[in-house]
């Protein structure tokens, strides 16, 4: 029997668990497009942990008051248990399948056994050197290390259908906001535990890398250790000021900062977090470059001119401006598909932070497009 679920008019949910936050998204088809129809975004109970069954729980406790439809998920695999690799394959004929010579390589080069992961795989763009081979980029993840998660969600009845690369939800997600090009496109992801970088070339995930020591948290504990302040205060002073330079009283005490108002965050206290700001994107940048540069001598033709910044640091105030200052690129923050279309509540809740789970909403649609290439 044909599969007629891309018909539906709503997708799965995209539930993105994340080190410090939880996001989850859901789509409904409009004759225009996909736009959100349930978007949640709360903090997890115990940072940093693996989720608990009390975690779980509270997933589905929020889902119903949030208006999500259905029990119906799409994870993305954990970024510290995804097995990366770009391999060179032989000239594979026409409509000789590639399936079995990719899971062998991946087993041969990986040296892990037939039936114990998880693969997804896709041809990238041919390189300037013209060589006859296929090279494929490929992402396992082991079922020791995804399991557990999944049984954790059956068991609160929560069916997962589909574990999404990561890059390639991230950049479904942004899909939106890129008009057909051949230049490089570099996408951002800062999260709280780490960055993920993913680089896209004519629309293909080319290269991702996770920077696992560079993410927001890093820049926390800086600012926590060398100013004595708490995160709550460092949340404040980041949502409200960032990277701007506007005027604020220079006579407030840093102790009267907290009540989520930019007016009283003193000028000299905001100075000493933007800098810390600063160096920490200056850190972040070093290592994109280092990155881009193995995708320009891959694609010497190809021009690296758009970067697009998504997760939770998107959102810190002047960040669009000073990453283009910085790197001399279109920067723009990434922004859920259809948000446009949408008002009220779900309006003021549409934001780069969801980039991943929108992605991940959307893993349907695309999975049955590449099942039938």
């Amino acid at each position: 029997m044909m599969n007629l679920k891309w018909m539906r008019k709503t997708s799965p949910i995209g539930l993105d668990i994340g080190s410090r936050r939880i996001k989850a998204v859901q789509l409904l088809r409009e004759p225009t497009g996909w736009t959100p129809c349930a978007i949640a975004n709360f903090p997890r109970l115990n940072s940093d942990e693996k989720p608990s069954s009390a975690e779980v729980r509270r997933i589905v406790e929020v889902l119903g008051r949030r208006s999500f439809k259905g029990n119906e998920i799409v994870l993305a695999t954990p970024l510290d248990k995804q097995i990366i690799t770009t391999m060179e394959l032989p000239p594979v004929s026409a409509g000789v399948s590639l399936d079995p010579i990719t899971r062998a390589e991946f087993c041969r080069s990986q040296k892990c056994d037939p039936g114990t992961f998880e693969l997804a795989y896709w041809k990238l763009p041919a390189a300037m050197r013209a060589a006859r081979n296929t090279d494929v980029m490929a992402v396992g993840c082991l079922h020791a290390d995804s399991e557990v998660l999944i049984q954790l969600m059956a068991e609160h009845e929560l069916e997962v259908i589909g574990l999404d690369v990561h890059s390639a939800a991230l950049a479904r997600g942004i899909a939106g906001q890129l008009q057909a090009t051949d230049d490089i496109v570099t996408v951002v992801e800062l999260g709280w535990s780490c960055v993920s970088l993913v680089i896209l070339y004519r629309g293909i995930v080319i290269y991702e890398r996770v920077i696992s020591d560079g993410g927001l948290k890093s820049l926390y504990q800086s600012i926590e250790s060398s100013m004595k302040i708490d995160t709550g205060m460092v949340d404040c002073v980041l949502e409200n000021s960032g990277l701007l330079h506007d005027f604020v009283d220079p006579t407030k005490a840093v102790t009267e900062v907290g009540n989520d108002s930019a007016e009283t965050i003193p000028s000299a206290f905001r100075h000493d977090v933007r800098m810390a700001l600063t160096s920490y994107l200056q850190g972040i940048y070093e290592e994109i470059q280092e990155s881009v540069s193995y995708t320009v001598h891959r694609y010497p033709d190809a021009t690296v001119s758009r970067m697009v910044v998504t997760g939770g640091g998107a959102m810190i105030p002047g960040i669009e401006a000073f990453l283009a200052e910085m790197t001399g690129l279109t920067v723009q923050v990434g922004r859920p598909a259809g948000m446009d279309a949408v008002g009220g509540f779900l309006a003021g809740e549409c934001n780069s932070s969801l980039m991943l789970a929108t992605g991940l909403a959307r893993y349907e649609q695309v999975n049955l497009v590449a099942a039938s290439n």
